[in-house]
Order: C-alpha cells, then sequence, then structure tokens
C-alpha cells in the first residue's frame, strides 16, 4: 500500500507539470535568450556559444531523434521532463526534512509551478538540466 501511494504521488508530481509546460509551450522555438541558437545547437550536435552546454546539446540531438511533433516540440518536451523529474527530485528532498509528504508534494508543486521555473520549463534553455542536476546532487549529499 504505502509503494503504491509512493508511484501515485511521483507519477503525480511528474506528470502533471509536464502536462501544464507542454500546454503552455510555444509551438515553435521562441525568442527568448539562447533558445535558437540552443536548439540549432543541438538539432546540429553543433557547439554553442561558450561555454558549449556540451551536455545540453548532446541530450538534446538524442530528443530530436524522437518520432513525434517538431523539432521545437521535442526539445521542449525533452526540457519539460527534466524539470518535471526536478520536481520529483525536490519533492524526494523535501519529503527527507518533512514528517508530511502533502506538505513535500505541495512544497515541490508550488515550487515547479512558481513563475520563475515555469519560464524555464518550457523554453530550450539549459536551466532545467542544470537545475535537475543540482537536485540530484544534493539528493546524493543528503543520502
Amino acid at each position: 500500500m504505502r509503494y503504491l501511494r509512493r508511484v501515485i504521488v511521483f507519477t503525480i508530481l511528474f506528470v502533471l507539470p509536464v502536462f501544464l509546460y507542454l500546454k503552455t509551450a510555444s509551438p515553435t522555438i521562441n525568442g527568448y535568450a539562447d533558445s535558437a541558437e540552443l536548439a540549432t545547437a543541438a538539432y546540429k550536435l553543433w557547439a554553442a556559444h561558450p561555454p558549449g552546454y556540451p551536455l545540453f546539446i548532446f541530450l538534446g540531438h538524442l530528443a530530436t531523434k524522437l518520432p513525434i511533433g517538431s523539432v521545437a516540440f521535442r526539445l521542449e518536451l525533452f526540457v519539460a521532463v527534466m524539470a518535471a523529474a526536478t520536481v520529483v527530485l525536490l519533492y524526494y528532498l523535501l519529503r527527507m526534512f518533512s514528517n508530511s509528504g502533502f506538505l513535500a508534494a505541495y512544497g515541490a508543486l508550488i515550487i515547479g509551478l512558481s513563475p520563475a521555473f515555469w519560464r524555464y520549463g518550457h523554453t530550450v534553455e539549459v536551466y532545467a538540466l542544470n537545475m535537475f542536476f543540482i537536485n540530484l546532487l544534493l539528493l546524493v549529499l543528503m543520502k
């Protein structure tokens, strides 16, 4: 029963943000900051402006190979998945410090749906991937 409840919570914390990020994403690459340059670099497997963001470019290139939607949608899906995975990791971190799973889930969703986090949850930028790795590092350090 406890395992099933945890799976349901993780599923909600992952699926809800991905759905909302993609629902509000631009159908094409928007002109925000370096989105067009990063999308082109990921698609062509080129280096972006310094520092080049090699991990984002490589993972983004793999995402462009998915057989769904346009290249822009595939990259926005990749970014949305990274941002939603960050929300799940954040829940796990908050759960370590809280006796309440509800409060941890609520806190993770509040941060995941905040305007600043939301902007980078559906924009082709490196921030969602960076947030994922920062939370993963925190989780590993806390374990």
